[in-house]
Order: structure tokens, then C-alpha cells, then sequence
């Protein structure tokens, strides 16, 4: 809101740091403390991702895995059910991305084909579908410095940046609808 935001991907330790941030006053000093440790982590991650994501080429995307449920489990607070169903719902929801990435793509709609790069970034890494929100977030970057005429794109650059996009959420999606399954059966295969 407009005192504080949490950003995507949600961890549950991260907004009830946040919620407590709101809840008690705290000294000006352990704010300070908080603050700069939040940054140490934003700029770690950053430069941790920047260097490998250097180009759209698949192979790059490939050590990235798909999905990773001990990530996804993290932001669920270690509800494998309740993962399966978003994963589900995930897939559910984002069924036609795929042809949409690729008519954006094909028409040149680079703002509409940054937005659904947004989208796919938060969803896909609050459920530990790592590649996608990894893809999505590069490809996003790419596509706002390519329409502030700061980007070393050309437009067929751009254009098969979206295609391998719109190629990885339709693996993705699967993948969702595979695992959102097999976690709703095992825990009805579970003993009580």
C-alpha cells in the first residue's frame, strides 16, 4: 500500500515481517537495520540472476529448473495441498497465455506482451515455477528497454524473445496441471 509492499514472489516470512513493521513501532534504528538488509538481498539477487540470464537463448533458461515444490511449499507455508490446487488454478487461469504471447508477439504489441511477461513473473514464482518467472522477468525487462529506446533488441530479437515465452509457459502450464494432480492425490493417498 502506500506505506510498504511486499514484492513478488510472497514468501509468508516476508509479509509477516511487514505486517509486524505495521503492527508495533519499532526504533528508528532497527528500521534502518531492516532496511539495508532488505537492499543487501534485492542487489544480491539481482546481480545473483543478471549474469546468467545475458540472452533468450534456451539453453541459459535450462539450468533454471521448472518447477521447484520446496520453493513453492516456502511460499505456502508448507501446504503441498494447497499448492497443488494453486498450481491447478495457476494452469486453469493462464490457459490461453501461451496464444497470447504469440499474437502479441506477432503484431508487435509490446506493451501488452510486457504486461503478460509481468503477470507471468509474480504468478509462476509464487508457486516455485522458477524458468517461467525467470524467463518472464528477463523478457519483461527486455521488452520496457526496448520501448524506452534503450534496449540492443531489434524488434525480431524482441519478437522470438515472446515466441520462447509463450513456448515455455505452454510447458509450464502442463507441468502445473501434472503437478497440482499428483500433490492432490498424494495427500488423499496419505494416511490421517
Amino acid at each position: 500500500g502506500m506505506d510498504d509492499y511486499v514484492s513478488k514472489p510472497i514468501l509468508p516470512k516476508e509479509l509477516e515481517t511487514a505486517l509486524r513493521r505495521h503492527l508495533k513501532k519499532r526504533s528508528a534504528e532497527r528500521e534502518e537495520e531492516i532496511a539495508a538488509e532488505e537492499v543487501a538481498e534485492e542487489v544480491t539477487a539481482e546481480k545473483g540472476t543478471e549474469n546468467v540470464l545475458e540472452t533468450a537463448e534456451s539453453s541459459q533458461w535450462e539450468e533454471i529448473p521448472l518447477f521447484d515444490q520446496a520453493d513453492g511449499a516456502v511460499r505456502t507455508a508448507g501446504d503441498v495441498v494447497f499448492l497443488g490446487k494453486l498450481l491447478l488454478l495457476f494452469a486453469d487461469s493462464n490457459a490461453g497465455e501461451e496464444g497470447r504471447l504469440r499474437e502479441f508477439a506477432g503484431r508487435g504489441e509490446w506493451e501488452s506482451a510486457k504486461h503478460a511477461a509481468h503477470s507471468l513473473k509474480g504468478s509462476s514464482g509464487n508457486l516455485g515455477l522458477l524458468r517461467l518467472a525467470e524467463q518472464a522477468r528477463w523478457t519483461e525487462l527486455r521488452l520496457a528497454e526496448y520501448m524506452a529506446g534503450q534496449s540492443e533488441l531489434d524488434e525480431n530479437a524482441l519478437r522470438s524473445a515472446v515466441l520462447s515465452l509463450a513456448d515455455l509457459a505452454s510447458e509450464t502450464m502442463e507441468l502445473a496441471r501434472r503437478q497440482g494432480t499428483i500433490l492432490g492425490k498424494e495427500a488423499e493417498e496419505a494416511p490421517s
